[in-house]
């Protein structure tokens, strides 16, 4: 059931700095009455009742204002914490890029066996590998390499230059490993005049393969480094997830 007053407006701050400050005038004037009378109060006492308003003063604040100052003050810690955790995997991240990097060059990797399956077969002669798309990641690299030398230290950068990579892999696994995939295969199917058997020639898929799982690899050590971010960081900004590719 729901509290009658749950539906209540809580007190804004200037409501709340309103009531402290009416409290205030009202204890500043009992210690000034109580000073006033000096004279008949011993020099202790008088220091005494100075400390308590102060430490009634530093209470009432307390009360008033402890949510907000505890929000500040996880807020830094975290803040603090994300800054580390970012400078410590910075250089780790940067040699994922670096091998990511190596993997797109030509002739690399799984670009390498598409390559040779298109200029070495009649059957996929007319492959589409997106090569337009391809110089566009290798500008995309540029661009994060660059962002990466002029990182700030702070969490947030780290979390955009992950982003950044991140989107990278995903347009270069969807829009030119699977979509290459996708043309074999329709390739493959549409070529009556080839048997299947023999539309791809073995070495060529044995290559694809070698090609394949190096680079699955690679992405299986991002996923360990993205575990261990996101631990230390608190929370998800590293994918760990990556689906593998099928076979030729």
């Amino acid at each position: 059931m729901r509290s009658i007053t749950s539906g209540m407006p809580k007190p804004d701050k200037g409501s709340k700095l309103a009531y402290l400050t009416g409290i205030i005038v009202s204890l500043t004037a009992v210690v000034g009455l109580v000073f006033q009378n000096k004279s008949s109060i011993s020099g202790w006492v008088q220091y005494a009742i100075l400390l308590a308003f102060i430490l009634v003063i530093i209470f009432i604040i307390y009360i008033f204002f402890s949510d907000e100052i505890f929000i500040r003050y996880n807020r830094l810690i975290t803040y603090r914490k994300h800054n580390k955790v970012a400078c410590k995997y910075l250089s780790e991240l940067k040699i994922s890029v670096e091998k990511f990097d190596r993997i797109i060059e030509v002739r690399g990797e799984i670009t390498g066996a598409f390559e040779k399956l298109r200029s070495e077969t009649d059957a996929f002669k007319n492959l589409n590998l997106n090569d337009s798309q391809l110089n566009q990641i290798k500008n995309l690299l540029f661009n994060l390499k660059r962002s990466i030398r002029r990182f700030d230290g702070t969490g947030d950068d780290f979390e955009l230059i992950i982003d950044q990579f991140e989107v990278i892999i995903k347009i270069y696994n969807e829009l030119y490993v699977k979509s290459a995939l996708i043309d074999i295969r329709n390739t493959k199917n549409l070529n009556e005049a080839i048997p299947k058997n023999e539309a791809i020639p073995e070495r060529i898929k044995n290559d694809y393969k070698t090609r394949k799982d190096a680079y699955e690899k690679i992405l299986d050590k991002y996923i360990e480094f993205g575990d261990k971010v996101n631990r230390e960081y608190g929370k998800d900004i590293v994918s760990t997830y990556s689906e593998k590719f099928e076979e030729l």
